[in-house]
């Protein structure tokens, strides 16, 4: 799951800053996947980090 998640991240970032190829159309639904996927990484990530930093 997390490294789908991770690739998934991957593939929207670099849809993202390829603007000039792709367009704005796929820019823009590239820019709000990327932000759900970062918000839905950082849910899933967060109890790792929090866990190392009280023990």
């Amino acid at each position: 799951m997390k490294r789908v998640l991770n690739y998934s991240l991957a593939i929207s970032f670099i849809l993202t800053i390829m603007v000039p190829i792709t367009g704005i159309i796929v820019h823009k639904l590239a820019s709000t996947l990327f932000l759900v996927l970062a918000l839905i990484h950082v849910f899933l990530y967060r109890k790792r980090l929090d866990y190392k930093q009280c023990h």
